[in-house]
């Protein structure tokens, strides 16, 4: 992945974890997923939808198998 792209991935997550907090949400792998799909839904900005999918895997890559 480039360094550009990297560094996209971690914005968008630290977005979506920002809207979390904001939103009083309890901060999980579940509701981070959740956050990063409905972020996904309304992205028109093609490369950042690929960079929210590729937040979306590293959740689910990093978090999800730990239950």
């Amino acid at each position: 992945m480039n360094t550009d792209l990297t560094r996209l991935v971690d914005v968008i997550m630290g977005e979506a974890v920002v809207a979390l907090l904001k939103s009083e949400d309890h901060i999980s792998a579940d509701s981070l997923a959740m956050r990063l799909r409905a972020m996904s839904e309304g992205e028109k900005n093609p490369e950042k939808r690929d960079a929210i999918a590729l937040a979306l895997c590293e959740v689910q890559r990093e978090f999800l198998p730990l239950r």
